[in-house]
Formats: C-alpha cells, sequence, structure tokens
C-alpha cells in the first residue's frame, strides 16, 4: 500500500483525497495536512496532520519545506501533493527524491512554476501549444484595462480576474453597459 501526502490545499483538498481513493480503491494510505483544524478538508484521510501556522517559521519558505519532509519521512510517505510553498518545495524537489518520495506541485522547476503561476503567462504557453484557451491579456494599469476592454469587446464578454491566484478569487464579469465608475 503506498502512501500519499495532500498538504494544506484549499477546500477541494478534500475531493483530491476522494478521487484519489476511488481511482486507486484500497490501495493508498491517505494523509493530509493544514494549518486549520478544518474537518471540511481533512475528513476522509487516513490521518491529520497539523501544518506550521503563521507567526511559526515553519509556515513559510525553506523551513515550511523542511518541515514537510521530515514529516513525509516519519510517516512514510511515498508521495506529496502540495499545495502551497510550492516555491521553496520545488527547490527541494532533489531532496524528497533522494527519500524515495514523489514530489507533486505543480511544475518541476522553478521557471516552470513561475509560468504556471502567471495566468497571462500560462494561457500564452497554451495557446503556443496548440490548445484552445480564452484570449488572456495581461494589463497593469487603467490605460491597459481600457486598450484589452476595446480589444475583447466584440468576443462575447470580458472579464477581469488577478493575473495569479485559483478559483474564483478577485473575478469580476464586466457589464458593457455599465458606467467607468462601475469597473
Amino acid at each position: 500500500m503506498k502512501t500519499i501526502l495532500f498538504t494544506q490545499g484549499h477546500a477541494s483538498q478534500r475531493a483530491v483525497v476522494r478521487l484519489a481513493r476511488a481511482g486507486l480503491p484500497g490501495a493508498i494510505r491517505a494523509l493530509a495536512s493544514h494549518a486549520v483544524d478544518r474537518e471540511d478538508i481533512l475528513d476522509g484521510a487516513d490521518l491529520a496532520l497539523a501544518e506550521p501556522a503563521h507567526p511559526d517559521p515553519r509556515a513559510i519558505g525553506a523551513p515550511y519545506a523542511d518541515w514537510l519532509l521530515e514529516r513525509a519521512r516519519a510517516e512514510g510517505a511515498h508521495a506529496v501533493l502540495a499545495m502551497r510553498n510550492r516555491t521553496a518545495l520545488v527547490a527541494r524537489r532533489a531532496d524528497f527524491a533522494a527519500a524515495g518520495i514523489r514530489l507533486a506541485c505543480g511544475a518541476t522547476t522553478l521557471e516552470a512554476l513561475e509560468i504556471c503561476e502567471r495566468k497571462d503567462v500560462f494561457a500564452a504557453r497554451l495557446r503556443e501549444a496548440g490548445l484552445p484557451v480564452p484570449e488572456t491579456l495581461g494589463v497593469v494599469d487603467e490605460a491597459g484595462l481600457a486598450h484589452a476592454i476595446s480589444l475583447l469587446a466584440d468576443t462575447g464578454g470580458v472579464c477581469v480576474k488577478p493575473a495569479t491566484g485559483v478559483y474564483g478569487r478577485g473575478f469580476w464579469r464586466l457589464d458593457p453597459q455599465a458606467d467607468a465608475f462601475a469597473h
């Protein structure tokens, strides 16, 4: 039986654990970790682990990578699916591999992780690979926003979201009938 450690993520962490169990019935021992005791997220794991929380210095960066590697070793994890502190974890990929632990954290190199973190850059790379993606323009100021809206206005609607982040946080659908102040 393989042990997989699913680190602190969003509310979807529980669903990811359940999908892994469904895809590999009886084949995995699921561990889940979070900095907050969140039954809604940790439910479904064989073991829930408490991650370091702020202001604990182990909550971010290299100290977090040290903590996670230590916990994964202690629990006999074969794989770690990491959702946060991914930059520090990618930098420590070789240490996890040396311990016999596969590390999945969205990318295998710092460069690839940076591409994945920027929605506009990631969309451009997907388009270059021939995949269909919505037109995505990076904007940094009001003039750039006005220009992007003018370019996209006839495409069936314009939405705005942060260059980085996940899910719907910061998502706005612009109403072409609204005045400039509403935008």
